[in-house]
């Protein structure tokens, strides 16, 4: 198992087994609204309106990427088993497969998908000194945000402010 799906497993078992408690996913959370609420901070409401780049070492290749975010239905269980404590999942209380969203890699100009929107999103895979191009698409009625692990970029747009 590689640590993309590690990942996406423990968030999922770690959903089903925090502290032993049960919880309810029974009832859906109203995300446009809660967004509405948050003021966009200063330093991104400038960004957003200025043309600025950062400056960093630029001495490889340019990698391009499309990626759309997605609303989807999302099973957190989706094998029936806490893949952390290696023990099964009963569906006694509540639902296992929630609105989420998620993150669809597509081909150039998302002329076509190139597999399913997943929670994480898609690898990007560059190398230091290559310059990341993310071509970035929201299908979905809130804003939303990707936050890469490994790139330079300012803290401004680190992609945690409404995510």
């Amino acid at each position: 198992m590689d640590r993309r799906n590690f990942l996406g497993l423990a968030g999922g078992a770690f959903l089903c087994t925090i502290a032993g408690k049960q919880y309810s996913i029974d009832s859906n959370t109203d995300l446009a609204a809660l967004a509405n609420k948050i003021e966009v901070p200063p330093k991104v409401a400038a960004a957003k309106r200025s043309n600025s780049v950062s400056n960093a070492d630029i001495s490889g290749n340019r990698k391009e990427y499309w990626i759309q975010a997605e609303p989807v239905t999302w099973n957190v269980v989706p094998k029936q088993r806490d893949q952390m404590m290696g023990t099964s999942i009963k569906k006694t209380v509540g639902r296992t497969k929630v609105p989420a969203y998620a993150y669809r890699l597509y081909d150039t100009d998302f002329s076509k998908p190139l597999g399913p929107a997943t929670v994480p999103g898609p690898l990007l895979d560059v190398t230091v000194g290559d310059t990341l191009v993310v071509n970035f698409r929201n299908a979905c009625d809130v804003p939303v945000t990707m936050h890469p692990h490994g790139v330079f970029y300012s803290n401004e747009m680190d992609g945690a402010y409404k995510g």
